[in-house]
């Protein structure tokens, strides 16, 4: 008996068949009195698509690239458990690399992916350089960064989701000042940094501003996102002839490197001095004290990532947009 072809299920819904494709392909653009006849038409003719021969004809291989800048950070990992599980519905596959915070290695990385004709690329953390943009538009494949700021002007298929990261930092600190702190210190990202860096530095300033506390130098020193860097400016900030009462960290990483490099000191938290993180990893609840941290939605981040993919990859002509997810406070032990 002859296998039904796409041709025959359109025939039997008496549409055409560019319709049963658009259908079969799960896009929007469909009367539901027409998807229900082609639905109906696909189960009376047991309809099975040849999900290779549908790949080579829409030139698609159901794949999507991930870029991962800095696996080691653990900021990743829940991003992709997000991504993996909503592409997963799809039956989309995932080709995943890191590059190590390695700016150079990011170009190259973009290429493999196209080489292995993926349908789109995530990127995730880091930074969209106009350099780097130009470089990716030439490929003209849809692209997704998360929790990646950039200074570009992003045209078509591209959308960027994030936090608002100076709005969060703003509202951590501000917590720390109506707990009754006047001398807050913070141990930011690389100042130079656009995503977690210069709007988290802006945040803490603009938080001392509104309520009248003069920004000291010697309060704001820069790590790397990591917990030795947390630990090394914690122990520099115990050296001050006047200590500050609370550690605002741009990372929790570093939060709890300041953790160690406290409680090494015999400084009692939060009585002496409060700690107050930056990301909500999983990590942050169960050190001693407890973190109190800024929650990024990272596993939403990761679904609605791959949601905008598809929208994109339906769509085909999408204008590029950017997406601010809600972060939230949560208060702890630390803080």
């Amino acid at each position: 008996m002859r296998r039904a072809s796409l041709k025959d299920v359109a025939a039997r819904a008496g549409v055409g068949l560019g319709t049963a494709s658009r259908v079969m392909n799960g896009s929007k653009n469909v009367k539901p009195i027409t998807r229900e006849k082609v639905l109906k038409a696909v189960e009376e003719l047991n309809y099975h698509p040849n999900s290779i021969a549908r790949s080579l004809k829409i030139n698609s291989t159901k794949s999507l690239g991930i870029l991962l800048t800095d696996l080691k950070n653990g900021f990743d990992t829940e991003i992709v458990r997000g991504i993996e599980a909503e592409a997963g519905k799809a039956d989309y596959s995932l080709f995943l690399t890191n590059t190590n915070k390695e700016r150079s290695k990011m170009l190259s990385c973009i290429k493999s992916f196209v080489e292995k004709n993926v349908d789109g690329i995530i990127i995730i953390g880091g930074e969209i350089t106009e350099v780097f943009y130009t470089s990716i538009r030439q490929f003209r494949i849809p692209l997704i960064t998360i929790s990646c700021e950039s200074n570009i002007k992003p045209e078509g298929q591209y959308a960027s989701i994030t936090i608002d990261n100076e709005q969060a930092a703003y509202e951590a600190v501000e917590y720390l000042i109506k707990k009754g702190h006047r001398r807050i210190a913070m141990i930011s990202g690389e100042k130079d940094e656009m995503n977690g860096g210069i709007p988290r530095i802006k945040g803490y300033q603009r938080a001392l501003d509104r309520y009248k506390i003069p920004l000291r130098e010697e309060y704001l020193m820069e790590g790397n996102y990591t917990f030795l860097s947390g630990y090394e400016r914690a122990k520099q900030m115990l050296a001050l002839s006047e200590r500050p009462t609370a550690i605002f960290a741009a990372s929790d990483a570093m939060a709890v490197g300041a953790e160690k490099a406290l409680l090494e000191s015999g400084v009692r938290i939060p009585d002496e001095i409060a700690v107050f993180g930056f990301d909500g990893l999983d990590f942050a609840e169960y050190v001693y004290p407890s973190l109190s941290t800024v929650v990024q939605p990272r596993y939403e981040m990761g679904v609605l990532a791959v949601q905008c993919m598809l929208e994109f990859l339906d769509a085909k002509e999408s204008k590029a947009s950017k997406v601010i997810v809600r972060h939230q406070l949560t208060v702890r032990e630390s803080g």
